[in-house]
């Protein structure tokens, strides 16, 4: 895992250490900063799904949903009513709705399938499979 932060690191220090922009450059520190964390939590999850192996599936991905719909409405709610100030889903085409409901079937199948095999196999394997 440390060598996974340090490949982070390398890899983003060009545009780090470069002399653009200081809100260019912040932005872009925050943007590694949060990838280093979520790569954290990727690594934390499949090791805990892993443990889980009495549990099926499709339980785990049932509190995984219920859990997301509900961090998802207080981020919505955050993010546009307090700090946008709007609406969301506001003049939203027929097309862009079709394209939500085909993303959050596929998510649903995703991470369904993710689930299932951090339960099979091992989280190292699963892990360098899913980043291939």
């Amino acid at each position: 895992m440390i060598g996974c932060y340090f490949g982070i690191i390398l890899l983003s220090a060009q545009s780090l250490f470069s002399n653009s922009s200081s809100g260019q450059s912040t932005t872009y520190t925050i943007g590694i900063l949060l990838s280093a964390i979520s790569a954290f939590f990727i690594a934390v999850i499949f090791v805990a799904t892993n443990k889980l192996k009495q549990v099926h599936y499709t339980i785990i991905t049932f509190y995984l949903s219920i859990t997301t719909a509900f961090v998802s409405l207080i981020m919505m709610f955050l993010q546009y009513a307090i700090l946008d100030g709007r609406i969301p889903f506001e003049k939203l085409s027929a097309k862009i709705w079709l394209m939500l409901l085909a993303a959050s079937i596929l998510n649903y199948l995703g991470i369904s399938f993710l689930t299932k095999s951090n339960q099979l196999g091992s989280p190292v394997t699963v892990a360098i499979i899913l980043y291939i």
